[in-house]
C-alpha cells in the first residue's frame, strides 16, 4: 500500500486521548501534536486486504477531570494494489515506423480491468501523461507506467520503460559521378555520417554494359565496357550499415560514354 491517511475530528481543545485499532491500542491519553497544534493520528495500513476497525475517544484539554467522548468507530477497508504492468525495453532504428505504445507495455494480466497511466519519473505526485513516439531523433527516452483500478481507486507501483532510437548511417558522398569513358572504371569513395559503418554495393543489370552486373563491397572500383552508341548510366544501389545494426540505401549514378568506332572501311591506294 503506498499512503498513510492522517484522520482529524475535532479541533482544539478536543485532543485525542485513546486509539485502538483492530483491538489494540495505538495511541493512549499521549496526543500526538501537528505545527499547529492540532492532535492527530496517522493511520498506516498493512499489506493485507480487508477490513480494519479503528475506535477512538477524545477529551477536552481544559477539562482535567476527563471527559471524554463516548467511543467512534471508523471502518477502513483495505484493497489489493494492481500488480505492475508488463513492460520491455525496446531499440530501434532511426527512421523506421513507429510502433504502438501498446507492444511494448501491456496490462498484466491482460484480462484484468486495469487502465494504464504513464510518467514521466518515478514518483507519485507527477503528471500523468502519454508517451509520444517517434523514431526521427536518436537517444534514449524513459516513462513510467503503472495500473489503476477504477472500481477501488488504487493505483500500483510504476515500472520504468526505456525507449532508444539508435542512429541511422547515412551517405554523406556523392552520389552523382563524374562520366567516364567506356573501357574504363567507375570509381568512389564512400563516406559516411557515422563511424564504424560498411558498404555494399549492387550495379543495376543493364545488358548494354559489359559485364552486365556487379557488386561488391567497400568502395566501388568497376571496369566497365559499353557496346552502345549512346551514353548508359549505370545505376549502383549502396547499403550502409553500422556497427549498432542499423542500415540504410542510397542510389548513386554514373554515365558510361562509348568511345568513337570507325563506322566504315577506307581503302588507301598504293603509292611508290
Amino acid at each position: 500500500f503506498q499512503s498513510s491517511a492522517g484522520i482529524n475530528l475535532l479541533p482544539f481543545p478536543f485532543l485525542w486521548r485513546e486509539i485502538y485499532l483492530n483491538g489494540v491500542v495505538k495511541q493512549a491519553k499521549a496526543p500526538v501534536f501537528d505545527g499547529l497544534g492540532e492532535s492527530y493520528y496517522t493511520y498506516t495500513p498493512d499489506t493485507v486486504p480487508g477490513v480494519d476497525t479503528l475506535w477512538f475517544k477524545e477529551w477536552n484539554f481544559y477539562n482535567q477531570a476527563g471527559c471524554d467522548t463516548i467511543s467512534n468507530k471508523v471502518l477502513i477497508r483495505k484493497f489489493q494494489l494492481p500488480p505492475i504492468p508488463s513492460v520491455r525495453d525496446t531499440s530501434i532504428c532511426q527512421f523506421r515506423p513507429t510502433p504502438p505504445i501498446d507492444s511494448f507495455i501491456k496490462k498484466s494480466p491482460l484480462t484484468a480491468r486495469y487502465r494504464l497511466r504513464y510518467y514521466a519519473d518515478s514518483t507519485i505526485s507527477d503528471t500523468l501523461l502519454k508517451p509520444i513516439l517517434s523514431t526521427s531523433v536518436p537517444g534514449v527516452f524513459t516513462f513510467f507506467a503503472s495500473q489503476v483500478n477504477d472500481t477501488t481507486g488504487c493505483e500500483g507501483r510504476r515500472k520504468r520503460f526505456t525507449y532508444t532510437v539508435l542512429p541511422t548511417p547515412l551517405l554523406t558522398s556523392d552520389t552523382i559521378l563524374p562520366s567516364i569513358c567506356s573501357g574504363t572504371s567507375v570509381t568512389s569513395t564512400f563516406t559516411s555520417n557515422l563511424s564504424n559503418t560498411s558498404f555494399a554495393w549492387n550495379r543495376s543489370v543493364n545488358a548494354t554494359l559489359i559485364p552486365a552486373t556487379r557488386n561488391g563491397t567497400g568502395n566501388i572500383s568497376d571496369l566497365i565496357v559499353s557496346s552502345s552508341t549512346a551514353p548508359v548510366v549505370a545505376i549502383y544501389t549502396i547499403t550502409l550499415t553500422n556497427i549498432n545494426g542499423c542500415s540504410s540505401t542510397r542510389v548513386i549514378r554514373d554515365t558510361i560514354l562509348p568511345r568513337p568506332i570507325l563506322s566504315n572501311t577506307i581503302k588507301l591506294k598504293n603509292i611508290c
